[in-house]
């Protein structure tokens, strides 16, 4: 089996030399120029005699809590992971206890970590659909939509809980295969924030576990475990904490060792039925939640503080 001190020192070898240096991705110039970046609030690391890539959300002391700088930096992940033909699987884990504990409503103790990045860039960027500005898409238009189009394999390893969008991230679509620790936990806490389903998840739900079961999990908002996600089948499996990044790493080395024109071609022909459906979806979640906030519920008294 493999630790992720295994991918660690397979990094540090010389036949795993990467094309820019440890936790340093490329970005992107209109005019085809690049620059290194080096990520403050993700990891990234790159084992090239695999072709296996591991993302890890690294802000533990927020439970890696969704907000702009580390969804826009995965997004800089992504975007060097596609133009990069060497990397073939893209492992995501999260730092510390928690996978994601959700959208980080409460302000960030000594502030939240900016993001720092030419302007041109990001100009760029988001003409290609590739950063996310939450006061125009709180439904993570932008972010579901380049993980539904993203061509290569994912794997999540998911060390611990997710709440609200980072269950959605989780359970709906968003990786290829999905390894979770059995002492994770999900929640949707939507209605107590007085909000709707976000991250496509009003659409993929219901169609993955059915109407009845979808409207029990996204507006009761109880706890549920992974035993339970895995026997409704939005899980590929469920095992101990300290075996949830080896087993990922064993599936990603696995994996990436086939015909990786026929995986991408595979996951290609699964998702592209859905993206255009899945684009106007997102369209009518992020109305949805504009409206709510504009009916006075709690998230926006949390907003308006923000």
């Amino acid at each position: 089996s493999y630790s992720f001190c295994t991918l660690l020192e397979g990094l540090r070898t010389t036949t795993g030399e990467m094309e820019a240096p440890a936790n340093s991705i490329k970005l992107f110039y209109p005019d085809g120029r690049t620059m290194d970046y080096n990520p403050i609030t993700v990891k990234f690391q790159w084992e090239k005699e695999t072709g296996v890539a591991l993302i890890t959300w690294n802000t533990p002391e927020t439970m890696n809590a969704i907000a702009p700088t580390i969804v826009n930096e995965s997004l800089f992940v992504m975007e060097y992971v596609k133009r990069t033909e060497g990397i073939k699987i893209l492992v995501w884990t999260g730092a510390g206890k928690a996978f994601s504990s959700g959208a980080q409503l409460k302000p960030q103790k000594g502030g939240a970590p900016k993001l720092v990045a030419p302007m041109e860039i990001i100009k760029y960027y988001k003409s290609m659909g590739m950063y996310w500005q939450v006061m125009n898409d709180i439904a993570m238009k932008t972010f579901t939509m380049a993980m539904w189009r993203f061509p290569k394999i994912c794997i999540g390893a998911i060390n611990g809980l997710a709440v609200g969008g980072a269950t959605n991230i989780v359970l709906c679509n968003f990786f290829d295969f999905t390894i979770v620790s059995k002492d994770g936990k999900f929640r949707y806490p939507f209605t107590k924030l007085g909000i709707t389903p976000e991250l496509g998840s009003s659409r993929i739900l219901p169609l993955l576990i059915g109407f009845s079961k979808a409207k029990n999990l996204l507006m009761a908002g109880d706890w549920f475990y992974p035993s339970d996600a895995y026997e409704m089948g939005l899980i590929t499996e469920v095992c101990p904490t300290a075996e949830v990044l080896p087993k990922s790493l064993a599936l990603a080395r696995d994996l990436a060792s086939r015909n990786n024109f026929s995986l991408q071609s595979s996951k290609a022909l699964i998702n592209n039925h859905m993206v255009d459906e899945m684009d106007k979806v997102l369209d009518t979640e992020n109305k949805a939640i504009r409206k709510c906030i504009m009916n006075g519920g709690p998230l926006s008294q949390v907003m308006a503080k923000m």
